[in-house]
């Protein structure tokens, strides 16, 4: 949860910067667009890839506005930055 915190601040947690503003831009930036995908996990089909995670929602100028790594074993950590939550589902 702290590392989701701290990208949902910008690369901060508690008060200190982490990672740069930059950085954390660079991080949910879209890399992928859906014909370079050639194999998904089922939870992750019809998604685009960041840096990390998938990108469930956009801002139509390849940056993202929600990210999602949904894990091996069911664990689903997610951050929303129009929304301002971030969340890690167990």
């Amino acid at each position: 949860m702290n590392f989701l915190v701290m990208m949902l601040n910008k690369g901060k947690f508690k008060g200190q910067q982490v990672l740069s503003e930059e950085s954390v831009n660079e991080l949910i930036k879209v890399q992928t667009s859906q014909d370079m995908i050639k194999y998904a996990p089922d939870a992750a089909k019809g998604y685009n890839y960041a840096s990390g995670a998938w990108v469930l929602e956009d801002d139509g100028k390849g940056v993202a506005t929600a990210l999602a790594s949904p894990g091996l074993f069911g664990t689903w950590p997610m951050i929303d930055y129009c929304r301002g939550y971030a969340y890690c589902f167990l």
